[in-house]
């Protein structure tokens, strides 16, 4: 593939090669993203993302492909990191931390503990990412970026790993976008 120019393109290309896939995969997966511009319709960066997850998805095991679009999550540093940081220093307990998260609204709509669970709802019944073109259904694998900044930002915050899953996506036939963390 030539060189991609648009940047969520550019970050899924960036995250296979770091994966360590064979390059004619990584290749098969990119194939027409060099010609997605920034400028390029929402629609058509749409339809190529959808394209390329459904590779990902024949070509890639679960857990490759889970762990690849995890780490193109985007918005985990600067002022959404700070603010998840800040946070945590003012509240110490989980409770309290989870009600001051939901209630700077850094993860959209809702944020609830319900016992060692934390639910994390986007709100909305679209895409925050890529717009649908039409009624066709993403793959979760697609969604697995923004799993990983939930993820990313409350490991961040409480400094350990999260098991994390996806609980329903706009995207993939879902009312919404949530997601469960597992606190234990």
């Amino acid at each position: 593939m030539e060189k991609a120019v648009f940047g969520r393109i550019i970050r899924l290309d960036e995250e296979l090669r770091k994966a360590g896939i064979e390059k004619k995969t990584v290749d098969k997966i990119m194939e027409g993203g060099d010609k997605i511009l920034k400028t390029s319709r929402p629609a058509d960066k749409a339809a190529w993302m959808k394209i390329a997850m459904d590779r990902m998805d024949s070509l890639l095991p679960e857990e490759t492909r889970v762990k690849v679009r995890e780490e193109c999550a985007c918005c985990t540093t600067g002022s959404r990191l700070k603010l998840m940081k800040k946070l945590s220093e003012k509240n110490k307990d989980l409770d309290s931390f989870f009600k001051a998260v939901d209630n700077s609204h850094v993860f959209g709509k809702k944020v609830e503990k319900k016992g060692n669970k934390v639910y994390v709802n986007f709100g909305g019944s679209k895409c925050v990412c890529t717009p649908k073109v039409s009624n066709e259904i993403f793959s979760t694998t697609y969604c697995q970026c923004c799993k990983g900044h939930v993820k990313k930002l409350l490991e961040s915050a409480l400094k350990h790993e999260l098991k994390t899953d996806i609980v329903q996506t706009a995207c993939s036939g879902g009312k919404t976008c949530s997601f469960v963390i597992y606190l234990d």
